[in-house]
């Protein structure tokens, strides 16, 4: 039990923003949190176990259980305990990695209640005898990325020391009230002020969102996620071109500008939320994202970008203490789905690589929190990792489908290469498709090229009747006419027609309300062999005049409820007045013959 018992807290300020999105969406796995240790060597169970219950003892932000009254949530530590590390072997499987991976996402799919908790589960899943997965899973409320990487290297720490036989170094943890404090009275202070006057100016115009599939929509409760590794060529490259982190976000503001012209760009950073040696060293949920503002033409170079991205970046750091829910909520943006930006990007900059005892550790992401749209993401700096860095996109499924999110990886990666080949170069002169993509979008997805029944639109229409006379033609609210019925109706109005004068290079205007009658003019004139004028009743009188006019029509064909003074001068055949519903009785029902048009 720490010193401060079970006095219950409060949320710190990143906390809350966590807690009310899970009560947005309570049966929702979406603030689970995962990653997995892929560790070359056997592991010990029973010192894994030990291993991890005095991390977790050490790690108060694990331990709290979260209530909510009159006050409001609050959040009270709970004593250590046991803490159950089960064994999987899944090495007889036919695919031991794939059994493993899909045993983890499974668990990753299982909500959490914050409320009754547990917040976090661990589970050593053996895929050889000489290989294992060693998997942590937590809310989100609980710990961010980085206290996630603070509690994996003191976690390979307690095992490397018990494996020797020595008793670990004490933790540099400090209790969870001493953080909470300490966030607390941030938002109080001048420095708050100072932040927040930064980030309100910088917005202060609210720029548009540029997005890359012109919608939004809720994050879900699965992520679709894809990682490529870049080749240690392209990472050397990379490294000549500025310090990763800036080339990243510049490179990917220059994208987003290419596919959207968006002269405006702006992305979202993670950042730590961290200034402070109390912060640095305590894990729990302080994390922030804050968004990055890009000025961007197509004379725009990477270089040009690097540069912007620099200040930018170092801009954040500064001030980014200040949440980013609160300039959301300042500029009215909160919401599941307001933001400033459609794309953030991360540079993971913490460490990858771990040692358990004598074997090599591998830390592999699972699962980082909600996406609302795109995420970008990569794991290592092409300046010292000669093995390559991996770039993992995480897209919401509900705005893009696999193939889409594939496809938008494979393209920023050739993009990015281009960029990176002359950083002086303008980034609009970049080829941003390749010659397989193109021909998609120029030959393939333009294809339009179709069969063409010869005949003329007539001539279509009265086949279909003879296939299928007594099938529903037209539809207007309650009332359905049959092929035969339409046909018989147009062919009586195209006889009046022929006799008013209609014919070819004649125009006929129509001046009608949505429904059958409408449908009836429009054929009947194209079997009187005429072009029909379409008349909306609601047009301004001058429009309709100067219409007439322009193309100085045979004759209207309009209604009762659509006639007016502007047709006075112009010929008009009345639908429903009783004269031409007469007529038009006695009208013959049969085709027109070509020679009376």
């Amino acid at each position: 039990m720490s010193e401060h018992g079970s006095a219950r807290l409060p949320l710190s300020a990143a906390q809350t923003g966590v807690w009310v999105g899970q009560q947005l969406a309570p049966d929702s796995p979406l603030y689970n949190c995962g990653t997995y240790l892929e560790i070359s060597g056997r592991i010990d169970a029973a010192l894994l176990t030990e291993a991890v219950r005095r991390t977790v003892a050490e790690t108060e932000a694990l331990r709290v259980r979260f209530t909510e009254d009159a006050d409001g949530v609050w959040q009270i530590v709970e004593p250590p305990g046991d803490v159950p590390v089960p064994v999987l072997d899944v090495s007889g499987a036919p695919d031991p990695q794939a059994t493993a991976r899909a045993w983890m996402a499974d668990d990753l799919a299982t909500p959490t209640d914050p409320r009754t908790g547990p917040l976090y589960t661990h589970a050593l899943l053996r895929t050889a005898r000489e290989r294992s997965l060693l998997y942590f899973r937590h809310h989100h409320i609980a710990l961010d990325g980085y206290a996630q990487s603070v509690y994996c290297a003191r976690l390979a720490q307690i095992y490397t020391a018990l494996a020797a036989g020595q008793e670990p170094r004490p933790a540099r943890f400090r209790p969870l009230a001493e953080l909470l404090d300490e966030d607390r009275a941030y938002r109080t202070s001048a420095r708050h002020d100072e932040d927040r006057t930064h980030w309100h100016d910088t917005f202060a115009d609210h720029p548009e969102p540029a997005s890359l599939t012109g919608r939004a929509a809720a994050p879900g409760p699965a992520l679709a996620r894809r990682t490529v590794r870049l080749s240690g060529e392209q990472g050397s490259r990379l490294a000549h071109a500025g310090r990763w982190p800036a080339v990243l976000v510049a490179a990917v503001a220059a994208y987003v500008h290419r596919l959207t012209a968006a002269p405006d760009v702006v992305v979202g950073l993670p950042l730590t939320g961290r200034t402070t040696a109390l912060a640095l060293s305590t894990p729990a949920m302080l994390a922030n994202e804050l968004p990055l503002r890009f000025s961007v033409t197509g004379r725009t170079t990477l270089a040009g970008l690097v540069r912007q991205a620099t200040d930018q970046i170092a801009g954040a750091l500064r001030h980014q203490r200040y949440r980013g829910e609160d300039l959301r909520h300042h500029l009215n943006l909160s919401g599941a789905t307001g933001g400033l930006h459609s794309v953030t990007v991360n540079a993971m900059s913490f460490g990858q690589k771990i040692r358990f005892g004598d074997h090599e550790t591998t830390v592999r992401p699972l699962s980082t929190g909600p996406v609302h749209d795109l995420h970008v993401a990569s794991y290592g700096d092409p300046a010292t990792s000669g093995d390559g860095v991996q770039l993992e996109f995480g897209g919401n499924p509900a705005l893009y489908a696999e193939r889409e999110l594939a496809a938008h990886q494979d393209r920023f990666v050739a993009f990015l290469d281009d960029l990176v080949a002359d950083p002086a170069a303008p980034v609009g002169s970049v080829d941003l498709f390749g010659a397989g993509e193109r021909r998609r979008v120029l030959v393939e997805w333009n294809d339009t090229a179709a069969e063409v029944v010869p005949g003329t639109l007539p001539e279509l229409f009265e086949a279909q009747v003879v296939r299928t006379p007594d099938a529903v033609a037209v539809v207007a609210g309650d009332v359905g006419v049959s092929y035969a019925e339409l046909d018989a109706r147009a062919n009586r109005l195209a006889h009046h027609l022929v006799g008013r004068g209609v014919g070819p290079e004649s125009v006929v205007g129509v001046c009608l309300e949505r429904g059958v009658e409408l449908v009836v003019a429009l054929l009947a004139v194209m079997k009187a062999g005429g072009a029909y004028l379409p008349i909306d009743p609601d047009f301004p009188a001058e429009r309709i005049d100067f219409m007439l006019r322009d193309a100085g029509p045979v004759a209207v064909v309009t209604s009762v409820a659509c006639d007016g003074p502007v047709f006075e001068g112009t010929a008009r055949i009345v639908l429903d007045d009783p004269s031409t519903v007469a007529a038009l009785t006695a009208s013959e029902t049969t085709a027109v013959g070509r020679s009376l048009r």
